[in-house]
């Protein structure tokens, strides 16, 4: 291996492969959230290159130079390459094609933000589809309305950015989306996308509201019962238990710690907590109330969680977390310590 390439990790990689690509005669491009990230002066989580020009052996001659070559996915697979994802562009159809122009590749991509081409070489963008004046606008727009419906977890992605971006969804986006369905998606994808959600977003709860402007809220009648569930305004001023879940998340998405493993059960705590409201709700002596909301709720969540995440671990800790989120609440407000809570 004459390059070194074994102890080079990081942007210094990412520049060294696209060195040899473009010696092999290919050319490499960032794609991808990447681009997008560094534009908004954020730094980028995952790194994703596009070679073209080179056919796979080629491709992978030059991968081998820098480590192990493994590729991973089942139909379109991707190279992994010290956790940068290394892809051919993709055709008509998803059939990999290593002559195609990057203009048609990015085609395909979900949205103008993410379509962006950077040569890490040179730092020149090719934007074909007004991606860069969408990052302006704050905006989340389509492509290519006949390349949009090919994934169909663009459904739940777009609300996804909403919540992680920040970004308005076009209007003409939403429509698109509103004709997608997410049945026949492996649980493991919608699992990959509400993950990246409540553990990514600044403030997740936004992305409550693009579930409905999107329609994929129908795919989430539990979640979508809470809509108009009324609470009482001196325990809950945020209105109905919709609302309510949304400040809870934004709430919970402060006390993340960085480890996944912790925040993510207890962000689907904070999403799954008062799912038995819309059952337990009533009015008594002139005030709503849901007594018993919280059994009701660990009742309910399992079928949820069925179609997102099926780790029994994971389960146990969010049946926990929900069973007893009112007397965590008294807990706090009581100034109480560590025995108390062990107990």
């Amino acid at each position: 291996m004459g390059h070194g390439g074994d102890g080079i990790t990081g942007a210094g990689l990412v520049t060294a492969f696209a060195r040899r690509v473009a010696e092999a005669g290919g050319r490499a491009y960032e794609v991808g959230g990447a681009v997008r990230d560094r534009l908004l002066g954020r730094e980028p989580r995952d790194t994703d290159l596009e070679v073209y020009g080179l056919e796979p052996a080629a491709l992978e001659a030059v991968i081998a130079e820098f480590g192990s070559v493994r590729r991973v996915g089942a139909r379109l697979g991707v190279y992994v390459l010290k956790g940068v994802e290394i892809a051919l562009p993709q055709g008509p159809g998803g059939v990999e094609d290593p002559h195609l122009e990057p203009r048609e590749a990015a085609r395909r991509r979900d949205l103008t933000v993410n379509a962006l081409l950077r040569d890490p070489l040179t730092g020149n963008i090719k934007d074909f589809f007004g991606g860069r004046a969408d990052l302006a606008r704050r905006r989340l727009r389509h492509v290519d309305p006949a390349t949009f419906a090919e994934d169909p977890l663009r459904l739940l992605r777009v609300a996804r950015y909403h919540a992680e971006l920040g970004f308005a969804v076009d209007p003409a986006t939403a429509v698109l989306c509103r004709r997608l369905s997410l049945t026949g998606i492996a649980w493991e994808r919608i699992g990959q996308e509400w993950r990246r959600w409540l553990l990514r977003a600044g403030e997740p709860g936004r992305g409550l509201d693009a579930l409905v402007y999107t329609g994929a809220e129908r795919h989430f009648p539990l979640l979508r019962a809470l809509r108009g569930c009324p609470q009482p305004p001196m325990v809950h001023p945020e209105g109905d238990a919709w609302t309510h879940t949304a400040a809870v998340l934004d709430a919970a998405a402060r006390r993340r710690t960085g480890d996944a493993d912790r925040d993510w059960p207890l962000m689907l705590a904070a999403l799954l907590h008062d799912l038995g409201k819309p059952d337990a709700t009533h009015r008594r002596g002139g005030q709503w109330r849901a007594s018993g909301h919280a059994a009701i709720s660990v009742a309910k969540l399992g079928a949820f969680l069925h179609g997102i995440d099926r780790g029994q671990a994971t389960g146990r800790l969010v049946r926990a977390l929900v069973a007893y989120h009112g007397h965590v609440e008294r807990l706090y407000r009581q100034g109480a310590g560590r025995p108390a809570y062990r107990r």
